[in-house]
């Protein structure tokens, strides 16, 4: 458990911090919670029984070149590492950041001899489990790279097109990649023990991509209305007015498009899920200001667009550990979740002779 930087009066919008879950944890750590200076809790119980998070995540080298300590050749992302992070009490950190005093009487050098001291001083005193530190800072370093995979801040647009209803189906060529990465990189994941949940959910969560990639590839094109862009293949265009084979690949192109907007509602799912495992086990704040990953659907028949934000219920954990157990099964479990796009009446592949 570990805190969010306080927002400082240099740092406009607190959205810019962009500390990684691997840094906080390291910091959070290898600190024991504690402040670097005065080595109060900053984590207290409160009355309610719930803990109260008062630490704060002060930048040696400030954030922004205004603040204090500012002028530095680091760049914005080694501003925002462990190495330039010290964890303190807000009573210290208000006293290490006060102009003009601040800066003088605590510059960089001396800030970073209070923090190696201070976790040398964690170390000998056997205040952390070395052990379990170093699994956690293992599993928040997954938790980052993952999540540079998924991209869920821009998920909406980027995988939105297969719902995209003018086009059909359909994925630019760099989304395609990135999401064949994404399974590629879970298969050959090494897991620090611990956290079994959501490695499974992270698991499940690459067998819908990889099985919605394999349906679409199945039967792709270059789309021909957008550059650098695969698109489902709308094979029964060519065969208008020629019955039966005609509604024979309109059903079959239909029950495809219909099974790959479910699949994509899963993902998101599961990518919440994971969210939600993440706050609750590993980094409280995670997504927090980002808010829950959605998708937009439409136009719709109402010629309106809706914002979907699908998530799994705990009826959904109820028949097997995990809700997604196969694309056969998934057929027909879509039916049952929170949402679901398809046509109940669409039948499975038709394989008609082409």
């Amino acid at each position: 458990m570990y805190g969010i930087a306080r927002t400082d009066s240099w740092r406009k919008d607190r959205s810019q911090l962009t500390v990684s879950v691997q840094d906080r944890k390291m910091l959070w750590g290898r600190s024991a919670s504690l402040c670097a200076i005065c080595r109060c809790q900053l984590i207290r119980d409160s009355e309610f029984g719930r803990s109260t998070i008062i630490g704060e995540e002060a930048h040696i080298v400030a954030r922004e070149p205004e603040g204090p300590r500012g002028e530095s050749p680091l760049t914005t992302a080694q501003r925002d590492s462990y190495s330039n992070l010290l964890l303190l009490c807000p009573t210290d950190h208000t006293v290490i950041d006060a102009l003009p005093t601040g800066p003088l009487e605590f510059p960089v050098e001396h800030l970073l001899r209070i923090k190696r001291d201070h976790e040398q001083w964690v170390l000998k005193n056997n205040k952390i489990d070395q052990s379990r530190q170093r699994n956690e800072e293992k599993w928040a370093q997954i938790v980052d790279q993952f999540s540079e995979k998924m991209q869920w801040d821009t998920w909406g647009n980027d995988i939105g097109y297969i719902l995209a209803p003018g086009l059909g189906p359909c994925l630019t060529h760099e989304v395609h990649a990135r999401l064949g990465s994404v399974t590629k990189w879970i298969y050959s994941r090494i897991w620090p023990p611990g956290h079994q949940r959501l490695r499974a959910l992270i698991e499940h969560c690459a067998i819908v991509i990889n099985d919605l990639l394999l349906l679409f590839d199945q039967d792709c094109e270059e789309c021909p209305y957008r550059k650098h862009t695969l698109s489902l293949r709308k094979r029964h265009k060519k065969y208008e007015g020629e019955e039966p084979r005609y509604s024979a690949l309109l059903a079959d192109y239909l029950y495809r498009r219909d099974l790959m907007y479910d699949l994509v509602l899963e993902a998101t799912r599961y990518s919440n899920a994971i969210c939600d495992e993440i706050r609750q086990e590993i980094d409280p704040g995670w997504r927090f200001e980002e808010g829950a990953v959605t998708i937009c659907n439409g136009p719709t028949m109402n010629m309106t667009y809706e914002t979907l934000r699908p998530g799994f219920r705990s009826a959904d954990f109820d028949k097997h550990p995990q809700p997604y157990v196969s694309l056969d099964a998934f057929k027909t479990d879509r039916f049952s979740r929170d949402i679901f796009l398809s046509d109940r009446t669409g039948q499975d592949y038709l394989k008609p002779e082409l």
